[in-house]
């Protein structure tokens, strides 16, 4: 059998195989033996890797704390001289020990007895576990040792943080405390001062009197705090503001004495000495900061600067109002009373030919005494500038003057208003007559030629009253003094009467004028319409009866039949003349 035939054979293929799988398998042994060295090589280096975290447990820093604050303290120097021999012998004793182990275990590798590195390494992970856990108990031990420590650095690091908020926000405002600069700083003072014994006590390890200290400086820096909140605006207020109104008050007051307006009234400088007094116990409570009720105190000074300051101010424009509008007022004042002594005078030669009446007579008397509380007015506002009484109280005077003067104008305008519808009403009744007597004789010439009897004899009663008022009111303009209620009394009722009196004449002589023309244009149809006849006989009637209006009524309503559009326009219009 050839080589070919071998391969391609059944057994052939079963050798070669087995043959593949002999040499894969010596290399899989071959290569696990290379990579087992690695890897046992890696678990002492990991165990190492523990060691020098343990190593690097904080327990020596710990032990340097103890004994910094051993050297002030002998219990804690004894617990340092303790704790740290038990580290140092701990440590001392597991470096050696595991060093050899490490050296042991590190051969076994190089030399491949992999049995004995199994036990060695059980031996290491039982020395290393050992080890952290004296370590870790030692520093558990110190941490609870340094507790007192810890909790006391902590509620300092609190503490301090309030601290420096605090003076922070005292640099921020300390130009509106500079008043109390010395208080606060005294305050800060202090407080570093305990700090200081803060700091000592930490040192000797007295954690208790450390936060007792702690304690205190935390309740003087919130209420330093509070002090710096409660103390801002009124320290401002009463260190700034106020002198800043007050000197503004003085610099006015000073400049209007050197004007010389009069203001001994103000009293002034008895106010302002009261307010620098008042400032001066509110600044002494506020160096004691004492803050309740501050804030009424100095409101209630600045309302008196605020009072003083305005008290000033109206004067000084009380001097300004009065220099611009006294001597106008005045002279006004002046020229009334004169011209109500002219015009009285005048009014008085009136009785002569008036009669005055009660209205009339209560208006001149009022005329007459707001004239005379005008001349009051004007005398004690002349005292009052002779002398040289304060602006405000002459200003005062002047207003009230010149709410006289227009007083006394509207009295004095409606006198002669009264005087003037006088003169009015007797013209009006000169007038009255003639007219009326000119209009009543061309209303009877007007009812004459008409020729209608019962027309004239219609109107027979009214003229002869009217003739009779107009004898009446010619009688009472013709006397003096005239009785003008009398003539306004009778003046009204001739015009009333004498109007209505025309009114109807003129109406009248209007519908029989157009009854006239209306029954002598319809007799053109009388003959030949009977119906037409019937309704002229009884318009006709009418007509003499003197109801013109139903005369024309019924003349149109007979005849308007016959009428073309352009005769009934004609009508039409008459009857709108109506």
């Amino acid at each position: 059998m050839g080589w070919q035939e071998f391969i391609s054979s059944t057994q052939g293929i079963v050798i070669i195989v087995v043959a593949l799988l002999v040499v894969f398998a010596v290399v899989i042994i071959l290569f696990r033996l290379k990579t087992k060295q690695k890897r046992l090589a890696s678990i002492i280096f990991n165990y190492e890797h523990q060691v020098l975290d343990i190593n690097n447990i904080p327990v020596q820093s710990k032990l340097t704390k103890l004994e910094v604050i051993g050297k002030n303290n002998v219990v804690y120097a004894s617990v340092f001289a303790e704790y740290s021999k038990n580290y140092k012998d701990t440590c001392d004793y597991y470096d050696e020990e595991l060093k050899k182990q490490f050296d042991i275990a590190k051969a076994q590798v190089s030399n491949k007895e992999y049995t004995s590195f199994s036990n060695t390494i059980k031996s290491i992970e039982v020395s290393v576990s050992s080890y952290m856990q004296k370590v870790n108990q030692l520093d558990s031990q110190l941490q609870e040792i340094m507790k007192d420590e810890i909790d006391t650095k902590s509620y300092e690091e609190k503490v301090r943080s309030l601290y420096v908020d605090c003076k922070k926000n005292y640099d921020d405002i300390k130009s509106d405390l500079e008043v109390l600069e010395v208080e606060y700083l005294s305050i800060f003072e202090n407080i570093n001062n305990k700090f200081d014994l803060y700091d000592n006590d930490v040192k000797s390890g007295n954690y208790t009197d450390a936060k007792d200290i702690l304690e205190i400086i935390e309740k003087e820096v919130i209420d330093l705090k509070n002090k710096l909140l409660q103390g801002q605006n009124p320290i401002k207020r009463a260190t700034k503001i106020i002198p800043q109104h007050l000197n503004e008050v003085i610099d006015l007051y000073n400049e209007m004495q050197g004007q010389d307006y009069p203001l001994y009234h103000i009293v002034a400088v008895t106010t302002i000495n009261s307010i620098k007094d008042s400032v001066s116990d509110i600044v002494s409570l506020l160096r004691n900061f004492s803050f309740d009720g501050i804030d009424e105190a100095i409101s209630e000074v600045d309302n008196k600067i605020a009072d003083l300051h305005s008290k000033l101010d109206n004067e000084k424009n009380s001097r300004i109002e009065f220099d611009e509008k006294n001597k106008l007022c005045y002279d006004q004042a002046e020229d009334l009373e004169r011209a109500y002594i002219k015009y009285m005078r005048e009014a008085s030669q009136l009785g002569t030919i008036y009669q005055i009446d009660k209205d009339l007579e209560q208006k001149s008397l009022y005329v007459k005494n707001e004239v005379n509380k005008l001349s009051i007015i004007r005398k004690t506002l002349d005292s009052l500038n002779y002398g040289q009484q304060p602006y405000s109280l002459r200003v005062e005077k002047m207003r009230e003057m010149v709410i006289q003067v227009e007083a006394v104008e509207r009295g004095i305008k409606e006198y002669k208003d009264s005087i003037a519808n006088m003169r009015d009403n007797a013209e009006y009744a000169y007038d009255l007559v003639y007219d009326s007597s000119y209009k009543l004789k061309n209303a009877q010439i007007a009812i004459r030629n008409s020729k209608h009897e019962f027309l004239q004899d219609k109107y027979v009663d009214n003229f002869n009253y009217s003739y009779s008022l107009i004898e009446k009111l010619s009688s009472l303009i013709s006397k003096a003094p005239i009785d003008t209620q009398s003539v306004n009394k009778y003046s009204k009722e001739l015009s009333s009467n004498c109007n209505e009196v025309i009114n109807n004449v003129n109406e009248d002589i209007l519908l029989l004028k157009i009854a006239e023309k209306l029954l002598m244009h319809a007799n053109s149809y009388r003959s030949s319409f009977s119906d037409v006849a019937r309704n002229l006989a009884k318009a006709e009637m009418f007509y003499f009866e003197g109801r013109f209006k139903d005369a024309i009524d019924l003349t149109i309503e007979a005849t308007s039949r016959f009428y073309i559009p352009e005769q009934l326009t004609k009508i039409d219009n008459m009857e709108e003349a109506l």
